[in-house]
């Protein structure tokens, strides 16, 4: 009851003439983690604005426009403190324009670091005027780097999922074979050293085991409502992806975190009843124990709504000290 009175208290776009309309910044839509990341920010912060995609842009063009930098920019949604992102941040620095960071991450994949070089990454968090970032392994990064701890609050794509899908209960399905959802990243497999399917033969070992429905997915979809609802008929997912955990996490699915991604084993840890399991430590026969174990648990800790009204408070302290510029004290 408590979780369904929450839900009911939504927070729509807002169109308000005292505002004007900020730009979202976020990577592309074609990653549900990137797209519904940057929708809970929208979401949260209650304000409708333009959007601009950093994979399909001109960052040079589009922030040295004079009416870019009129607009306020909020970035966020995925890791866009990758070393990827890099050209991105340095023309937006060059270019002046005022901006806050809400909802970012870092990777750190096993082996292999995909950081910012640590002064790009000071100059970001010091030229923002705020900075929220969505786990712990990103806030002591920054930490390091700047020696400034930032604000850390959960991923806002759960602000967006428990308002979309989680309103109504789900039927629960007549089936009586168990449905089992992988969620891959076959190139995070790889660069941590492991082969394409060494994960996904594992998972279909398991299946046939207990005799499980097996369904997979890589996030990359088109059709957000059509994923989404692949999670809402599943009855337990294994995912090497980060917004795999994330989105079971929202809609409070049983998962199985394989991390080959330290930002995996910091939202584990950040946020949710039970750790990630080390990618190079997991063979066929744990990770069928891990399963069994897991089916009928929650993944949330018992503090899972105050997480989810900080986001809430997170978008109404940027609407009216970002946007609108009052004075208020930080949530």
């Amino acid at each position: 009851m408590q979780l369904l009175r929450f839900l009911k208290e939504r927070h729509p776009l807002k169109k308000s003439s005292a505002i004007s309309g900020p730009v979202y910044v976020y990577a592309n839509q074609k990653n549900a983690g990137d797209l519904l990341s940057a929708k809970g920010i929208q979401a949260a912060v209650g304000v409708e604005g333009a959007e601009y995609l950093i994979e399909d842009g001109r960052p040079h063009n589009f922030l040295r426009s004079e009416k870019t930098k009129q607009r306020k920019l909020i970035i966020g949604g995925g890791g866009l403190l990758m070393d990827v992102f890099e050209p991105f941040w340095q023309e937006l620095l060059s270019s002046g324009s005022g901006y806050m960071l809400f909802g970012v991450g870092a990777c750190n994949i096993r082996g292999r670091a995909r950081l910012l070089p640590d002064k790009l990454l000071k100059d970001i968090v010091l030229n923002a005027r705020h900075v929220r970032v969505r786990d712990s392994m990103t806030a002591d990064l920054i930490e390091a780097a700047c020696g400034i701890k930032p604000l850390r609050t959960l991923c806002p794509s759960v602000y967006y999922v428990i308002n979309k899908y989680n309103v109504t209960p789900v039927k629960k399905n007549k089936r009586c074979r168990t449905k089992l959802l992988y969620v891959h990243h076959r190139k995070l497999v790889e660069t941590a050293g492991q082969g394409e399917n060494f994960v996904k033969d594992m998972v279909k070992t398991i299946c046939r085991l207990n005799d499980f429905i097996f369904v997979e997915t890589d996030n990359m979809s088109g059709n957000i409502d059509k994923l989404m609802g692949r999670y809402i008929d599943s009855d337990i997912i294994i995912s090497t992806r980060l917004h795999g955990c994330i989105f079971s996490y929202a809609l409070n699915k049983p998962f199985v975190a394989v991390s080959a991604d330290s930002k995996i084993d910091s939202f584990a840890h950040d946020y949710c009843s039970s750790a990630a399991t080390d990618i190079n430590r997991i063979s066929a026969d744990m990770l069928n124990s891990i399963v069994l174990q897991r089916l009928s648990l929650s993944p949330r800790r018992d503090d899972f709504l105050s997480f989810v009204e900080e986001i809430r408070l997170a978008g109404e302290f940027i609407k009216k000290t970002f946007l609108l510029k009052e004075q208020i004290r930080q949530p």
